[in-house]
């Protein structure tokens, strides 16, 4: 009788807990892409990966990796755009 107890119990506690979730707020977020989408357009494509980033204080981003399949070493991102190319 005990385990019977005891897996009501659990089930009731289970029970609560997807209530309570399901009576939550829903949360704001908000997504962005950040990838290989510029096809090399004009030297403006995202390195595949990054090793190094660094953040300015105007929010400009310079970023390093070892290997890009294009050959850019070293990018320059600011507002969500590719502003530059350093070599």
């Amino acid at each position: 009788m005990s385990t019977l107890w005891r897996n009501l119990q659990l089930l009731f506690a289970l029970l609560a807990s997807v209530t309570a979730a399901a009576a939550a707020e829903p949360l704001n977020y908000s997504v962005s892409w950040l990838g290989n989408t510029f096809s090399c357009a004009s030297n403006r494509w995202v390195q595949n990966f990054f090793i190094h980033t660094k953040v300015q204080f105007d929010g400009t981003v310079n970023t390093w990796s070892h290997w890009d399949e294009g050959g850019k070493k070293f990018g320059v991102h600011k507002d969500g755009e590719v502003i530059g190319t350093p070599t």
